[in-house]
């Protein structure tokens, strides 16, 4: 990796960080939600639409301050998310929208930490497949949306841990 390549990439994950974090903190003035964003400090609700603005290609959270861990709702949607490697420490997260991305591939411990979660949308991504580890920690899950994916084939076992799944 070289010094501007690895540089840049530092600095998408710190402008994330500082997006996710101005948003999230109590800063007392008009909006305090960065640019791009919506925030709802009261529902935990972090809405971020046209990340472009700082090319984030991956989404890592982990290094996102300890504030970030009581949202509840998180809108990534319409991005230019490729992957999603690592997993997604947000514990109180009920739904995640990250439908017109171009997710290629899940990692299989992305979703481990999301228990909780309801509400899932990866429609209109770049999916080919999709590992039974992948949802097997989503046993609250009841939404899942992933038309317009480019699936091909489907382990038999991909649903089996969601018993509350009520909505394909």
């Amino acid at each position: 990796m070289n010094f501007f390549h690895k540089n840049s990439y530092l600095l998408q994950r710190f402008f994330l960080s500082l997006a996710l974090f101005l948003c999230l903190s109590e800063v007392k003035s008009q909006n305090p939600c960065p640019l791009g964003c919506e925030c709802d400090t009261q529902k935990f609700k972090l809405k971020c639409f046209g990340v472009q603005w700082n090319k984030l290609s991956s989404w890592e959270i982990s290094i996102i301050g300890e504030s970030i861990h009581q949202i509840q709702i998180l809108d990534l949607s319409k991005n230019i998310i490729s992957s999603l490697k690592e997993e997604i420490n947000l514990p109180s997260l009920k739904k995640l929208l990250l439908s017109e991305n171009n997710i290629q591939n899940i990692h299989p411990a992305a979703f481990k930490k999301l228990s909780h979660l309801v509400n899932l949308d990866l429609t209109g991504n770049s999916l080919f497949n999709i590992s039974r580890e992948v949802f097997s920690p989503l046993v609250n899950l009841e939404r899942l949306r992933l038309r317009l994916n480019k699936l091909k084939t489907l382990d038999s076992n991909v649903f089996v841990d969601l018993k509350n799944l009520r909505m394909l």
